[in-house]
């Protein structure tokens, strides 16, 4: 290709001078990955930082050996007695709260096999890695979506938890984690699902202290006591939908009706007191049936103001 080079030759020594100057960190291979054949078989662990935050129920995780070893006691005591299955090998980073002679001797007292990270190598223990940052990206959205103090993020991490517990995972094929390791598929009706329904308002009850409603989903009329009323929605009744209407509701037109109510719902006492002190002679039905069909009208129009 050039001229003037020497001719270069391979050889299969080592040349140190290019691993000196070259050496860099190998890959983690992600088809090596090894995974649990039953529950329990292998247990990732990972902490998060102390938080500066207490919650309001007094904890910020100052002392994390002291708290680990606390909470793996109870942790592993109530997992065990619940799946029927026992905590084999246990997979961590290598932190100091994880190294330390109290957790070590712990994990001999329990006879469990221990697999730790290299070091600065947290791609080995990468399940709980992403775990944590799930969790808390969820806390911190559910806080600060609703402007609550941050006292309440071990309330909110709490919450994320259950919900991922019950949630669908790629790890898991048509199942969720709650299913996986209790074996029953988790009940979401008193979290996710809508408890009020549609009805249409048809009158008031004959024996019951209720309202006559009409269950749009039943197409049952029921007599509910709580219900909660949208005068400005219609039912779409050939749609089958709701549909709500567009009314200018200012303070001169809300004054304008309620005198026109007044007006007429005197208007129809003078009217009634005519009838009912009049008597009825032949001459006079005619009369009577026109001051009904007045009264009927009227009556129609106060229920539409």
């Amino acid at each position: 290709m050039v001229l003037g080079l020497p001719r270069l030759e391979n050889f299969g020594d080592v040349c140190e001078g290019c691993v000196t100057g070259k050496a860099h960190r190998e890959a983690f291979d992600k088809n090596e990955v090894w995974k649990a054949s039953q529950p329990l078989e292998l247990v990732h662990s990972d902490v998060c930082s102390p938080m500066q935050v207490t919650t309001i129920g007094g904890n910020n995780i100052s002392s994390l050996s002291l708290m680990i070893i606390q909470g793996c006691v109870g942790l592993k005591a109530m997992i065990e007695l619940q799946s029927g299955f026992q905590i084999k090998k246990l997979r961590t980073y290598r932190g100091g709260e994880y190294t330390s002679n109290e957790f070590s001797k712990f994990c001999e007292d329990l006879v469990l096999e221990r697999q730790l990270t290299m070091a600065y190598s947290p791609q080995q223990n990468g399940v709980p890695e992403r775990k944590n940052r799930t969790i808390v990206e969820m806390a911190r959205t559910m806080i600060y979506e609703k402007r609550m103090p941050i006292k309440f993020w071990g309330e909110a991490v709490n919450t994320a938890v259950y919900i991922l517990n019950k949630y669908h995972t790629s790890a898991l094929k048509n199942e969720t984690p709650f299913e996986a390791f209790s074996g029953r598929k988790p009940r979401l009706r008193h979290k996710l699902e809508e408890i009020g329904e549609n009805g249409v308002f048809v009158g008031y009850g004959n024996y019951e202290k209720g309202y006559r409603v009409f269950n749009m989903r039943t197409q049952k009329v029921i007599v509910p006591r709580s219900i909660i009323f949208d005068e400005k929605a219609l039912w779409n009744w050939e749609a089958n939908e709701e549909v709500h209407m567009s009314i200018p509701w200012d303070s001169s037109e809300k004054a304008r009706i309620t005198e026109e109510r007044r007006s007429l719902n005197l208007l129809i006492k003078l009217w009634i007191h005519q009838v009912l002190d009049h008597q009825p002679k032949r001459e006079d039905i005619l009369h009577q049936d026109q001051i009904h069909v007045k009264l009927k009208h009227l009556s129609f129009m106060i229920t539409h103001l």
